[in-house]
């Protein structure tokens, strides 16, 4: 049997070799955690992507369909919030219970919100003042911690015209080619 000496030419081989295969393992490791990471970070875009069009497509179809079926069946000073609110309507699909097993929130915040529930966090401040100082941001897509766990984060400004919010019809924009009706304020009910 060969005796290994420190300084014998196979013990040098073998320790270079072993050294050599400890930095491709490291290599490959390394390799193999950073394209995992951009897979993760991609699927998450995506899904966020996906749940954002679904609550485009929810907000598409009040404002398109169901709205204006509401205005043609109801008086003209009536806004029945759970029917006619975009933002209510999403809200509430969006927190669906069914969707809970997705583990993703949906928010809808503003600063000096009416509803202290969508009043903007600091991190939310944040990404809103971003909006406002660019605006032709159009999404912001940013990795988060909270509480020890990461978070993609994904968001998109809903930007008003000052005759959006005008009573009793609260989408009167020139993209609908209506105009504001005046009157009374409508009956609404509280979330």
């Amino acid at each position: 049997m060969f005796r290994l000496t420190p300084h014998s030419l196979q013990a040098r081989f073998l320790l270079g070799l072993l050294l050599i295969l400890a930095c491709l393992g490291g290599f490959f490791a390394l390799s193999l955690f950073m394209h995992l990471e951009r897979l993760v970070e991609n699927e998450a875009r995506d899904r966020a992507a996906l749940i954002l069009s679904q609550a485009e497509a929810v907000q598409s179809y009040v404002r398109n369909t169901l709205r204006p079926a509401m205005y043609r069946a109801m008086p003209d000073d009536t806004f029945v919030i759970e029917a006619m609110s975009t933002s209510f309507v999403t809200r509430a699909v969006m927190n669906d219970n069914n969707l809970a097993h997705d583990r993703f929130t949906y928010r809808r915040v503003a600063v000096g919100a009416r509803n202290p529930a969508y009043e903007a966090s600091e991190f939310e401040r944040g990404i809103i003042a971003r909006f406002r100082d660019d605006p032709e941001l159009t999404r912001v897509e940013d990795v988060s911690e909270e509480d020890g766990e990461r978070l993609f984060i994904t968001a998109k400004p809903v930007r008003f015209e000052t005759s959006c919010l005008r009573w009793p019809r609260p989408c009167c924009c020139p993209c609908t080619g209506r105009s504001a009706a005046s009157g009374a304020r409508p009956a609404t009910s509280r979330a």
